[in-house]
Parts: C-alpha cells; sequence; structure tokens
C-alpha cells in the first residue's frame, strides 16, 4: 500500500485473451501477516498501466488463446 495506490508485482499466467483487454483483475495478498486465506485483494488493473505487459502462449495448435 502506497497511501493513495497499490504496487503490484509478480505475474499472472494462463489469461484468456489478455492481449485484447483494456482491464484486468488479479487477486494478490495485501496482508502479509493474515491467514493463509485471508488477507486478499480483489483489483481492477489497466492494462495501459505502466508495467504491465503480455506475451501470447502458443498452443500446439498454433493458436494463442491465453498469455502471461
Amino acid at each position: 500500500d502506497k497511501g493513495d495506490h497499490w504496487l503490484v508485482n509478480g505475474q499472472k499466467i494462463w489469461t484468456s485473451y489478455a492481449d485484447a483487454s483494456d482491464w484486468i483483475f488479479v487477486l494478490v495478498r495485501t496482508d502479509s501477516k493474515a491467514k493463509k486465506h485471508d488477507g486478499i485483494s480483489f483489483i481492477l488493473i489497466d492494462m495501459a498501466s505502466p508495467g504491465v505487459s503480455t506475451r501470447p502462449i502458443k498452443l500446439i495448435s498454433g493458436k494463442s488463446p491465453f498469455c502471461e
């Protein structure tokens, strides 16, 4: 928590059509001292935010419906 915003880092994988999305929902740990299933928040992130990128995951068929 940076006061007026969250600093999110990490990787989200097997996200359907992330390369065509404007926004993405992520579950992030926001309280490291909470019990295992507590302290998690659901955040909406603008895909145009600095540091956000996508990379298609090619399937054996050659299609790429998923991204990381």
